[in-house]
Formats: structure tokens, sequence, C-alpha cells
């Protein structure tokens, strides 16, 4: 018999593999809504970490939508999500164009939801989307509206996070006034999830680059890389060891820097 589930706490912004894998074991026991909401959330959760699966699982989810006998604000804010893994996958493969156009369509049934999470989870891709367009004008607004959202929700962690990624890019600004921001909003020794610390090990690597400090940026890079791929943001975690086999080659360990560099390669091929 299929059970009722909770996907709420399972739709937080990134997840880490032990409760990714239960809601895994768990799908094949589901059926009707309750598969819905597992589809959604594993679809979500695996968007970087496994893109065409990723994309399979929406479609199955928009399939079985129209069979269920939910309300019309659990659809839209369902649809909302999709279209957010949708777009973020488009993103990952340079169609730019189309990714807009998904996080719009999601921006806007998240707006006339009053989800303010949803909101700035499309603002947190916009931000990834004018990145890649190369504007940082552009991803600075698009992050400063994640952040308002995010704080409106009182969702703390994706608050943590957006905030430490605006300094990992302000770094280029002005590294020493990011490093001053980082130990104020960061605090050293203090433990952070695996998708927060992140983006404040990202932080804290490119002031440590930008300041020629390549020891302590090395160690950085690798914490990135193991606590993106912990949490699914497998995009910075090749962002992140890309950086360590540059650091390693500034180093003069050559070996190492090829080691990183295939890394980053396997990596890469296993998220397509």
């Amino acid at each position: 018999m299929a059970h009722a589930l909770d996907c709420r706490p399972l739709l937080c912004q990134f997840i880490q593999d032990e409760p990714l894998a239960a809601l895994e074991a768990d799908l094949p026991l589901l059926s009707n809504v309750a598969r819905f909401d597992a589809l959604v959330a594993l679809a979500w959760h695996v968007r970087q970490r496994d893109s065409t699966r990723a994309l399979a699982l929406a479609h199955e989810a928009l399939q079985l939508l129209p069979l269920l006998d939910i309300g019309a604000a659990q659809a839209r804010r369902a649809t909302a999500r999709l279209y957010l893994v949708q777009g973020e996958v488009k993103i990952l493969f340079a169609a730019l164009e189309e990714a807009e156009r998904l996080l719009q369509s999601a921006a806007q049934l998240f707006e006339s939801l009053g989800d303010a999470v949803g909101q700035g989870d499309a603002a947190w891709l916009l931000a990834t989307l004018a990145l890649d367009r190369g504007s940082m004008v552009d991803t600075f607004a698009a992050l400063e509206s994640a952040r308002t959202y995010y704080a409106r929700a009182a969702d703390v962690d994706r608050l943590q996070a957006c905030m430490a990624r605006t300094l990992a890019y302000e770094a280029f600004r002005d590294a020493g006034a990011a490093a001053i921001r980082l130990q104020a909003q960061f605090p050293a020794n203090f433990e952070y999830p695996a998708g927060v610390h992140t983006w404040v090990a990202s932080a804290q690597a490119n002031v440590a680059v930008l300041t020629d400090d390549m020891g302590r940026a090395t160690g950085r890079c690798l914490e990135v890389f193991d606590a993106a791929l912990q949490s699914g943001q497998v995009r910075q975690a090749l962002v992140a060891v890309n950086n360590a086999g540059e650091c390693f080659a500034k180093l003069g360990d050559l070996d190492a820097a090829l080691l990183w560099s295939e890394r980053a390669l396997s990596v890469a091929h296993a998220a397509a």
C-alpha cells in the first residue's frame, strides 16, 4: 500500500546523499499524490547530480499531474518547482533563452501564490543565468532579490547560502572588503550545512586566490568540492576542482594538478 509522504522538508534548497537515497528507496512504494510529491522532490534534488534523470522525473510528474485530485495551489506550486528543474538543466547545457523562459514562468507562478521561497529560488537561478551571460550587475541584482525573498520566508539556510554566494562574487571586486564581511557574517570554526558551506568556502577560496595565499586557496577549493558534491551542487564542485588544479599548478605540484583536472572531467560526465 502506498503511504503518505511529506515532501516539504525535502524541498529545501540542497539535500545531502543520505536523505536523497531514502527518498529514492521510497519511490517504488508510492502511488498517486504521494508518488507525485516524491517525483517533484527527486527531480529537484538530482537536477545537477543527474540532469537526464531530473528531466525524466519532471516529465513523469507533469504527465501524472492531470490525473490527480489535488488543489489548484498545490498543482501550481509543484509545476513552478518543475519549471525551475527544467530551467536549471537548460542553464547547465547553455540553452539560456529557454532557461530564462522557464525561470520567469516559475517566478510568476510563485508570485501568484505568495511563495517567497519559490520566488527566491527562481531569483537564485536567474543570478546563475546572468552570470553565464557575463552580466555581474544583473547577477548581484538577482542575488539581492533572492536574499530579500529568503529573509521574508525566514529560511535561514537559503539566506546564508545567498549571502555567502554574494561574497564569493564580491571578492573579485574587493577581496579585502569581502574578507572582512566574511569574518563578520560567517565566524571561523562554526559548522554550516553542506549547502551553505559550499558557498562560504567558495568565498574564502576566492579571497585567498586574489590575495596570493595559494596554500589556503587550495584547501578551501577542496572543501568546496566535497561540500558541493554532498549537497548536489555539481556545477560549483566543478568550478572548485578546476580552481584547485590551477592552485596546485601554481604551487608547482603538477601531478596533483593533473589528478584534479581528471577528477573534474569524471564528475562532469557522471552528471550529464
